[in-house]
């Protein structure tokens, strides 16, 4: 985003985006054939009560799958939007270009995590195994990256990409 900001201006940056957001909302809606089930208010009102909501969230399995969730995108929403830029510039001695660079293979690697790991979760057949899996694996990406400072570009995207799939 900080080069595109940078060749286009804010405005015009956002102004595009919007418009891409929207085409592809119109796209969603018209490969959408299906209907959306209408219930009757009563059938929702007579299923759903505050004990089981409240049974539901503190089921452990989705504790520890909404937790472990929110530090892996809070990893990607700390470092990948706010410090990993300054990081690459101050440790790596990148200039702000390749730092931008480096950082959008975060997002990259989301692209292809959320596929790849369900392949992954599928053939398993345990996704507290994924879970556990891809948050230890993210802590060796965050090692590497705090410890091994005089890594090359190319080894720094590839880092910064993995840690996006791991995100995922």
């Amino acid at each position: 985003m900080k080069i595109l900001f940078n060749l286009f201006g804010y405005s015009n940056t956002f102004i595009v985006l919007a418009l891409v957001c929207f085409a592809i909302a119109i796209l969603m809606l018209s490969v959408n054939s299906e209907e959306i089930p209408h219930y009757e208010e009563e059938n929702i009102s007579e299923n759903l009560s505050f004990s089981k909501i409240f049974k539901l969230l503190l089921n452990p399995t989705i504790l520890i799958i909404g937790i472990s969730g929110g530090l892996m995108v809070g990893a990607l929403e700390g470092f990948g939007d706010v410090w990993a830029i300054p990081f690459f510039e101050q440790n790596y001695g990148m200039s702000i270009t390749d730092s931008a660079m480096v950082t959008s293979c975060i997002y990259i690697g989301m692209c292809f995590g959320g596929p790849v790991l369900a392949i992954i979760s599928d053939f398993f057949r345990s996704p507290n195994f994924m879970i556990i899996l891809t948050g230890l694996l993210m802590i060796i990406i965050f090692v590497i990256l705090l410890y091994l400072q005089n890594s090359s570009f190319l080894f720094s995207s590839f880092l910064m990409f993995l840690l996006g799939i791991f995100c995922c």
